[in-house]
């Protein structure tokens, strides 16, 4: 796999060849005023091994959840995106099925309370 970075505003985005992404909206409301996750692993650009890759982000003070996206496109098309995961609580994730070989990105957006 192979993992890239790209920064939106609101969403921390990064690349991999078996890239992932995770982003979406809770009942909470989402809100760019408590920050963005900072992406750990995958690491962007990185060629992986471990199938199904683990994503891993730092905590964000405020966050009540977070929205996890992976997808084999950019982002820029719709039905591209393979993971998506919304309010998941913690801030690391493992899905339960491995990923085709391949590039994917991924992207995660902390949840702010309401």
């Amino acid at each position: 796999m192979i993992i890239k970075n790209t920064r939106p505003l609101v969403t921390s985005i990064r690349t991999l060849i078996f890239v992932v992404i995770v982003c979406l909206s809770c009942v909470s409301q989402t809100s760019s005023g408590i920050g963005t996750p900072v992406l750990i692993l995958p690491e962007d650009g990185l060629t992986i091994t471990q199938n199904p890759p683990q994503f891993v982000w730092h905590n964000v003070d405020g966050a009540v959840g977070y929205n996890l996206q992976v997808s084999d496109d950019t982002f820029g098309t719709l039905g591209s995106i393979i993971i998506d995961v919304s309010c998941h609580l913690d801030t690391t994730y493992l899905p339960s099925s491995a990923l085709d070989g391949g590039s994917y990105y991924w992207r995660v957006q902390a949840v702010e309370g309401g």
